[in-house]
């Protein structure tokens, strides 16, 4: 182990000792990234370097919500297979950005294709649109409606967590077209 890296703040052993006890990583992470985000800006679209780190990646979010973007880089789409309670698959394909609530206080947690072959950003801009649910009580029903709402974005700070790998280690996912240890066996 190298004797220059200082463990990290109790706060944030805490955490990582529970994202363990859950199950959202299998080792404890030994790097950090603190990143500030001011109103208006974001974060350019990209998949973080396969080589650098292993499978998963947790990242905090503090002080606000914002939209997080995903895209499939290869083909833009999605699938999402869903059981249904009469024991079928719905099968729904979703085209183009993915985006995603990350509320103050949550874990984002990124492994396997959304780690390795989904683009990831925040756009650079003052607001976010987001879903609200209304619920509308009468007395024959109770029904939820959904519509967008504009959220006026505010202070970020992302704390996001990797466990390294040792610099002469390889990737050696399953996604190829992606991934810096293995562009050069493609054809």
């Amino acid at each position: 182990m190298n004797s220059n890296i200082q463990p990290f703040p109790d706060t944030f052993v805490t955490l990582l000792s529970k994202a363990l006890s859950l199950g959202l990583i299998t080792e404890l992470p030994d790097q950090c990234t603190v990143n500030r985000y001011e109103p208006g800006q974001g974060i350019p679209p990209h998949i973080d370097t396969h080589s650098c780190c292993t499978d998963t990646i947790l990242s905090v979010s503090m002080c606000s919500d914002v939209v997080m973007n995903f895209l499939n880089a290869s083909s833009g789409e999605l699938t999402v297979i869903n059981e249904t309670n009469n024991g079928k698959q719905d099968i729904a394909h979703y085209t183009g950005i993915i985006p995603v609530l990350l509320p103050r206080r949550s874990i984002l947690v990124m492994s396997d294709e959304s780690r390795y072959a989904y683009t990831h950003g925040i756009s650079i801009r003052q607001s976010d649109l987001v879903p609200a649910k209304t619920l509308n009580l009468n007395q024959e029903s109770t029904e939820v409606n959904q519509s967008l709402t504009l959220m006026k974005r505010n202070l970020r700070v992302s704390l996001t967590f990797r466990k390294t790998l040792a610099p002469t280690a390889l990737c050696n996912c399953n996604f190829p077209a992606h991934c810096d240890s293995q562009k050069d066996k493609q054809i």
